[in-house]
């Protein structure tokens, strides 16, 4: 049996990262499905996990609002609300993470790097 996800979206809160080196974040990604041949758009929001230097760099490197794509396996567990109800929870550890720039950082890069570009008259 495969166990195996990658999803792209963004952190949609700040990575928090423990004293035992675990570091959690929740995942916003886009999904599109069709009702009665209406194409219907929704966010949806997963639990990230990882561990160890992924973790740290993670914590170090993103927050929220910072696209990245997570590849890894989903694990699953209970747990109890405030209400005291108990509660199945679906998140993904993580084994990979690729880190991307926000459309507004890679605009800035451009125009630092065009800097000084022009030739002149």
């Amino acid at each position: 049996m495969i166990n195996a996800v990658t999803i792209n979206g963004n952190c949609a809160t700040e990575v928090k990262l423990n004293d035992k080196g675990k570091a959690s974040v929740l995942l916003a990604y886009d999904e599109s499905f069709k009702v009665e041949g209406e194409v219907v758009k929704r966010s949806s929001f997963i639990w990230v996990e990882c561990y160890g230097k992924l973790a740290q760099n993670l914590s170090e490197y993103k927050s929220k609002g910072d696209p990245i794509t997570v590849q890894g396996r989903l694990t699953g567990g209970t747990y109890q609300d405030k209400e005291g109800c108990w509660q199945n929870g679906l998140r993904v550890k993580a084994t990979i993470i690729q880190f991307h720039h926000r459309k507004q950082q890679l605009d800035s890069i451009q125009e630092e790097s065009n800097e000084g570009d022009s030739i002149p008259e």
